[in-house]
């Protein structure tokens, strides 16, 4: 039985292989907040989770969400069966120059579902935003998080470490092989 670090590389490899991505490792989650209340506790919450770290914390809604990120958007009208955007709201949490912005929004249904990729960021920024969504977590009625750096499951800092070097020389190589 394949462990999943076999299964992760592998698969970064046949993406890198497909065509010139930058792949790495990545934070899924997928929830639904208790209530309307809740939708602004958590983004309350994410956003003084966000000022500790030094991280830039906006309020976004609306059709604004489609403007900065359709693929947010995208995820919001999949779980909404709608394309209307007027109800989303929540917040987009601008962690490091490395990694992607972490998208906390919610639509009409109180669900949300996204991913920010920290691999270029480094531990330190993957294990606070973990922490950011441990941190808003009781708000949700569910929250599933699936963390390829596996740090959510594990809070083992050494193994996000190891997991994000592989993931490194990996892109390395396939580069260099690309030359």
């Amino acid at each position: 039985m394949q462990s999943s670090r076999s299964i992760l590389l592998a698969a970064i490899m046949t993406l890198l292989m497909i065509e010139d991505v930058f792949a790495g490792i990545t934070i899924h989650f997928r929830g639904e907040a208790k209530d309307a209340a809740a939708v602004d506790t958590i983004s309350d919450d994410a956003c003084s989770q966000a000022a500790k770290n030094q991280w830039r914390c906006e309020r976004i809604s609306g059709d604004q969400i489609r403007r900065l990120d359709p693929i947010t958007a995208k995820s919001l009208a999949e779980l909404d069966n709608s394309l209307d955007l007027s109800e989303a709201r929540g917040v987009v949490i601008y962690m490091h120059e490395m990694a992607e912005p972490l998208y906390l929004v919610f639509g009409k249904s109180l669900k949300t579902a996204n991913f920010v990729k920290t691999q270029f960021a480094g531990a330190k920024v993957h294990i606070r935003a973990v922490e950011l969504l441990r941190t808003v977590k009781p708000h949700f009625s569910s929250l599933e998080v699936e963390d390829e750096g596996q740090y959510w499951h594990t809070n083992n800092r050494k193994q996000l470490e190891e997991e994000l070097h592989a993931v490194n020389l990996l892109i390395a190589r396939m580069r260099a092989e690309k030359r």
